[in-house]
Formats: structure tokens, C-alpha cells, sequence
């Protein structure tokens, strides 16, 4: 899939069909310095900023509200989300993630699928307007970008699925809900511009790839993930226990550290445990503690 600036943003997309309430009351252009971000330059200061179509339909997907039902997960130096469509079925898991190439700028990359209602992988849908890339994009910044993170969360009170309830009526809410989103919308739009170098493509996630997202995952930020498995071991003892119907004793049970939620297992770690475990079987004389 060949990849450009469009296919994060929106920014004279619909909101949500001519005439309607949230098109004519949050669609919004602001004039230059009512919205500046710390992303922008100098030459962007001076510029009107608008409100993002994708940003307001994916901020109500990850609240749970329209016809996306999203899941993030940020990390420290990646994002990751599951955007369900519940229209169609299918559920497309992108991961975001920087790569040094040595420039002075690091390369935005996007690695991402398509799971069919059914559970089946298939290649991401070039023809998709792009919501599941903001999404992981969102989960990218939002544990280091504190406009991000302050104006997703400011817009869970915010979040309303049906574009023409009485929501978009009250003149302050919908102000409010104009002024969340040309934030976040700027933010993240400046940050691509000013502080990336763009892909050319979106790679496709395979399997195995998606498996090994899982185990540096301890906990999604928003939303419950279908496709993923996350790493539930994180935050726990660290016991492999080859038998759980053994318990350990006063003295082996001191021996068993407490990981961190933050703590990260490793590929490796994974791999020693589950071959002790096929070498050791259920021989109730067996632990591993690590």
C-alpha cells in the first residue's frame, strides 16, 4: 500500500454526511493562534487549523461510541491498536512504530492486517481510509505527548455516537468538542510533518509478528483486544510453575521474584520456559523460577 500524509488525516473529510448536526457544530476551522500546538514551526503559526473528520470518528471509537470499537496499547517506543468495524466484521491491528535510518529525522513505519469476522489474517485493505493508522498513531504519542494525552482523555466526557442527537446542540459542549479535537488533530498532523520522515508503504504484520507485540504488552491504555494476546505474565511472580496443583513451600516461595507492571519478557525468556517445560513434563519435583 503506498503511503501518504492523507492517509492518517482528514482534514476535508465528512464528518458525518452533509446537513448533520456535528458536520454543521464541530466541524471547525480556527483562525491562526486560537489552536497552536508545540509541534508547529514558525510559518505554521500563522495558518487556520481545522478539525479532523478520522480524529473525531477514532476519539469515539476508542470511548467505545460510533462504528469503530478500538483498543490501544502505547509503549515506550511504539503504538499499537485493534480497530474493530463493527459494519463489516473485520478488525484491522496496525503497529507504529520509529526507525533511525540516520537522517535527522526518524522514518515513521506502519506494519498492519486485516482479520476477517471469522478470525482469518488477510493483507491490510489498501482501499481503508486510514483510522486504524491514526489510531496506532495516537498510541505512538501518547505516553510522551502530553497535548495527546491530555486531550484524548478530556475528550472521554465528550464522546457521543449519534451525529444528530441533541449532543451536538449545546453551543459550549460543541465548542469544546471542536477545540479536543483541533488539538489532538494539529498535534499529531504537526508532529508527521515537522518531526517524521514518512514511509512509502505499509508493511504487512504477519502472525508471528503480532505474537511478539503481545508479550511487550502488559496492559491496553483504552479498549480489549480480540486478536492479540497479551502478555499476562507481566506484573505477576515470576514462577513458571510446571505443576499448579504443587505448592510451593514458605522457603522456595521467597525465592520467587515480583515483576514490575513495566517489566518486559523477553522472546527468549518465553522460549527457555516453554522448553523446560516440554523437557520436564509435569514432574511435580520441577519449577522454574526466573
Amino acid at each position: 500500500m503506498a503511503f501518504n500524509q492523507g492517509n492518517i488525516f482528514s482534514f476535508s473529510g465528512d464528518f458525518a454526511g452533509a446537513g448533520t448536526k456535528v458536520d454543521t457544530n464541530v466541524k471547525k476551522t480556527f483562525k491562526a493562534g486560537e489552536i497552536v500546538t508545540k509541534h508547529m514551526d514558525d510559518l505554521d503559526k500563522s495558518r487556520g487549523l481545522k478539525t479532523d473528520s478520522k480524529s473525531w470518528k477514532v476519539l469515539n471509537g476508542i470511548y467505545d461510541r460510533g462504528d469503530y470499537k478500538i483498543a490501544i496499547a502505547s509503549g515506550k517506543d511504539f503504538g499499537f491498536c485493534e480497530l474493530l468495524n463493527t459494519i463489516t466484521g473485520y478488525t484491522s491491528v496496525v503497529y507504529a512504530s520509529e526507525v533511525d535510518t540516520g537522517s535527522l529525522k526518524p522514518t515513521l513505519q506502519f506494519s498492519a492486517a486485516d482479520f476477517s469476522p471469522m478470525g482469518t489474517s488477510e493483507q491490510y485493505n489498501a482501499s481503508h481510509k486510514g483510522s486504524a493508522l491514526l489510531a496506532a498513531f495516537i498510541a505512538l504519542r501518547y505516553e510522551r505527548d502530553d497535548e495527546v494525552f491530555n486531550a484524548v482523555n478530556e475528550y472521554k466526557d465528550l464522546a457521543n455516537e449519534d451525529p444528530d442527537s441533541t449532543w451536538y446542540d449545546d453551543p459550549v459542549r460543541a465548542e469544546k468538542i471542536a477545540f479536543v479535537l483541533g488539538t489532538v488533530s494539529n498535534a499529531l498532523y504537526y508532529t508527521v510533518k515537522n518531526e517524521y520522515e514518512l514511509p512509502s508503504f505499509v508493511a504487512q504484520l504477519r502472525q508471528d509478528d503480532i505474537e511478539q507485540i503481545g508479550r511487550k504488552i502488559p496492559k491496553f491504555n483504552f479498549g480489549t483486544p480480540k486478536i492479540l494476546k497479551v502478555n499476562s505474565l507481566a506484573g505477576r511472580k515470576g514462577l513458571f510453575n510446571l505443576n499448579p496443583e504443587r505448592k510451593l513451600t514458605p522457603e522456595e516461595e521467597k525465592l520467587v521474584p515480583i515483576m514490575p507492571d513495566t517489566y518486559q519478557w523477553s522472546e527468549y525468556q518465553f522460549s527457555l520456559a516453554q522448553e523446560i517445560a516440554r523437557f520436564c513434563g509435569t514432574d511435580q519435583r520441577h519449577h522454574a523460577i526466573w
